[in-house]
Formats: C-alpha cells, sequence, structure tokens
C-alpha cells in the first residue's frame, strides 16, 4: 500500500500544479483580451463608462434647470402681458400728449478770452 500513497501523492500535485497553471493561463489571457479591447476602443476614440455616467447626469441636471427656467420665463412672459396691455392704454390718451410743453432750450453764455 505504500505505493498507492506515493502514486496518490504525486497525482495530487500534478493535479495541484495543473489548476496553478491553468489559474496563470487564465489571468495571462485575460490581461492580454483586456489590453487588445482597450487598444481598439483607444483607436476607436471611445469615452470610458465613468465619463459617460457624469455627462448623463450632468445632462439629467441641465434638463431639469431648463424645465425650471422654461416655467419661469412662460410666467415672467403672462406678467409682462399682462402689466403691458394697460400701461398702453394710458399713454395713448390724447391729453397726455397735449398738456405737455417742452421748453426751448437755453442759450450758453460765450466766454471772451
Amino acid at each position: 500500500m505504500p505505493v498507492d500513497n506515493k502514486l496518490l501523492d504525486d497525482l495530487a500535485r500534478v493535479a495541484g500544479g495543473a489548476a496553478s497553471l491553468i489559474s496563470t493561463v487564465r489571468r495571462q489571457v485575460q490581461s492580454d483580451l483586456r489590453g487588445r479591447v482597450d487598444a481598439y476602443a483607444d483607436r476607436m476614440d471611445l469615452a470610458p463608462k465613468a465619463e459617460i455616467e457624469r455627462l448623463q447626469a450632468l445632462v439629467s441636471t441641465f434638463r431639469t434647470e431648463q424645465t425650471a427656467l422654461k416655467e419661469r420665463v412662460a410666467e415672467l412672459e403672462a406678467l409682462v402681458k399682462g402689466k403691458a396691455a394697460p400701461a398702453k392704454k394710458v399713454s395713448a390718451s390724447p391729453k397726455a400728449k397735449t398738456t405737455a410743453k417742452a421748453k426751448p432750450p437755453a442759450k450758453k453764455a460765450k466766454r471772451k478770452a
């Protein structure tokens, strides 16, 4: 039986070495593939995911601000339209034009040197 134990120990070592080798090869292939994909993405001028997410959040913020500004502009236009109409009627009366007389400009005195 001692031979069988030695055989099993050898098989366990071979299996452990094979697992270690497979793990190392997997990491190497993964790193090589990632490098190739990154190089290909650089040639295509693609943006990183973090930058895209940052820009999406920025656009979302700008959209909410734009909506708020549109509402504010609509409110201000309504206020201007509501106040502008009566003001035009008052200034368009004929009495306002005839009652104010303009004074002639004052003459400047000339200095003798």
